[in-house]
């Protein structure tokens, strides 16, 4: 666990977090409860606050307000406290409200659909495909410091942490974020721990933002920073416009007019702040930069690509280990290949420009009652021999492999008379194997009662029991008489 106040922020030029736009409320605004929502049917985002002057009838204290996305062109917004919206499971898509030492799911029209126990007061929560089934589950954050995981209305596994759980966050790829009381952040894959910081502040929110391999964090203190996932936490960007300010709230948003995601943080005493990944801008304001600083003669010498040309790439895939040698030209060397091997009139009809070359062989010397047919597609380089004799096959690749010089090549052969005459005789073979399995058991079988009869005969001689000496001979005498009949 490392401090947050000595990290370094990694260089990293393909995202830089910048302020869109910002304003200020002039009302002092109650921690956890600011969003952004559509109010009015098919309208726009817009801010949602609660303030200290807001008078809603609710007997407890107001926790956090959340956005619901049920309506048909609105939302709703859930006041009170905290509640996420979703498919749990099998169950239908519902809003879930955390209580003391419960939660409750309601439908779109307020019915009462889902009920269970918690253990402990919910603080936070958030849906998360916890163990990879392609369903949602449930993660709860308590004041007693664990992480509960339902599936359906039931607990499925329990992770401890050090302090009360204060905010959760789902991701993609069975990952959800989670922070501490006692200013701690993590990120957990299932049930493995992937890392975790501490700092002196305490986190507001934490958001999947720009994407799901980033994590911003929101700090009260007014720090918000971009941290990696897949780098143990590293930082990437921090912004620390806010700094010395408590951040109450943070959320993303679409208030803007452009369609696009925004992150957006509000302060305690009423200001909202708008920031937006501007690496795309920064890049294209950096090359108007460097065209201004060419000179006149530069400037006459472009040899810029035009916007809109056209450009074809082709990816060969191959072996770590095995050399590549790529040669970007028409080739026609299986062509040459056919006129070399086999007696072919030069004049015979075929357009190296086509993508697919094709030659039928009507008989061969040695099997005229088979006909062999080559195809190749220019395109992919394919090339499939059609033939029943897998002999003649053989030879016709090994022919190739030695024109090419060829050492290694991939290929599929299909022949169903000889893999069923193939499998015909390994059917054969595990019925002998079976045979032989039942006689050598037999035959233990024997000599077991053999040895046994010849332990007796011998104890029956020790002790002057001649009737039963005689009698366990004459049994042995008859087993090895009807051993030799059937080895006979």
């Amino acid at each position: 666990m490392t401090e947050e106040a000595e990290e370094e922020v990694l260089g990293n030029d393909s995202f830089e977090l910048a302020s869109l736009f910002s304003f200020s409320l002039n009302h002092r605004i109650l921690p956890r409860c600011a969003t952004s929502a559509r109010i009015e049917p098919d309208s726009r985002e817009t801010l949602v606050a609660v303030n200290n002057e807001s008078s809603l009838h609710i007997p407890d204290k107001i926790k956090c307000i959340t956005t619901v996305p049920f309506g048909m062109g609105y939302d709703y917004i859930v006041v009170g406290t905290e509640s996420q919206v979703g498919k749990l499971g099998e169950l239908d898509r519902m809003i879930l409200c955390g209580g003391n030492c419960a939660i409750w799911g309601f439908d779109e029209t307020g019915k009462d659909v889902y009920w269970t126990v918690t253990g402990d007061a919910v603080t936070t929560m958030c849906f998360c495909d916890f163990d990879g089934d392609g369903e949602m589950e449930l993660i709860i954050g308590s004041p007693d410091s664990e992480l509960r995981i339902f599936k359906n209305d039931l607990m499925r596994a329990e992770l401890l942490e050090t302090d009360a759980v204060i905010v959760l966050q789902g991701f993609d790829r069975n990952r959800f974020g989670y922070a501490l009381a006692n200013g701690t952040v993590g990120m957990y894959h299932q049930d493995q721990r992937l890392w975790r910081i501490k700092s002196k502040s305490v986190i507001t929110a934490i958001l999947p933002y720009p994407n799901n391999d980033m994590i911003t964090c929101a700090w009260n203190s007014g720090k918000i920073d971009v941290r990696s996932i897949n780098e143990n936490g590293e930082v990437v960007c921090r912004d620390s416009t806010l700094s010395g300010q408590t951040v109450i709230a943070g959320f993303i948003s679409m208030m803007n007019n452009d369609d696009e995601l925004e992150f957006t943080v509000v302060t305690a005493e009423g200001k909202v702040n708008t920031s937006r990944d501007c690496s795309f801008t920064q890049i294209e304001l950096s090359n108007f930069e460097q065209e201004e600083q060419l000179s006149e003669s530069e400037k006459e010498k472009d040899f810029r690509i035009p916007i809109g040309t056209s450009v074809e790439c082709k990816l060969f895939v191959s072996k770590s280990d095995r050399n590549l040698y790529l040669v970007l030209e028409a080739s026609h060397e299986i062509l040459d290949w056919v006129m070399d091997t086999f007696l072919i009139d030069i004049d015979y009809p075929i357009d190296p420009e086509e993508d697919l070359m094709e030659i039928r062989f009507l008989g061969l010397a040695s099997k005229r009652d088979q006909e062999l047919c080559i195809k190749h597609f220019q395109s992919d380089g394919k090339t499939i021999i059609y033939h029943e004799c897998m002999e003649t096959a053989g030879n016709i690749i090994q022919s190739l492999c030695d024109y090419f010089v060829i050492d290694t090549l991939e290929a599929h052969a299909e022949f169903p008379d000889k893999f069923a005459e193939v499998e015909e005789i390994c059917n054969e073979l595990d019925s002998m194997y079976d045979v032989r399995d039942r006689l050598t058991t037999d035959l233990t079988e024997k000599q077991t009662l053999l040895m046994e009869v010849v332990v007796r005969a011998e104890d029956a001689i020790v002790i002057d029991d001649i009737t039963h000496s005689g009698q366990h001979q004459l049994i042995y005498v008859i087993e090895m008489t009807n051993n030799k009949i059937k080895h006979d």
